[in-house]
């Protein structure tokens, strides 16, 4: 299992793959177009945690996750933890 943080701005989000040891596995921008977030992700063991941290650009980004349907889904938003 890996633990998948995205640090979402307006035309990129940033990515940080770790183990479950907390070594970084791959660190990456990913650019805002369609595919792009699900592409990343379909590299990633089922299971895995995807982390997602934005001031309000996410919904999209969401749908995109949910296509890769065996990720755990964490989203943070204005302060906010919920699980999605």
């Amino acid at each position: 299992m890996q633990i998948i943080a995205f640090d979402s701005h307006k035309r990129y989000t940033l990515a940080m793959v770790e183990n479950k040891n907390g070594e970084k596995i791959i660190e990456q921008r990913i650019n805002h177009r369609r595919g792009n977030i699900t592409a990343f992700l379909r590299h990633y063991q089922d299971g895995s945690a995807v982390a997602v941290e934005t001031i309000g650009n996410w919904y999209w980004i969401v749908d995109e996750i949910e296509q890769v349907c065996s990720l755990n889904v964490y989203l943070r938003v204005l302060g906010c933890m919920s699980s999605l």
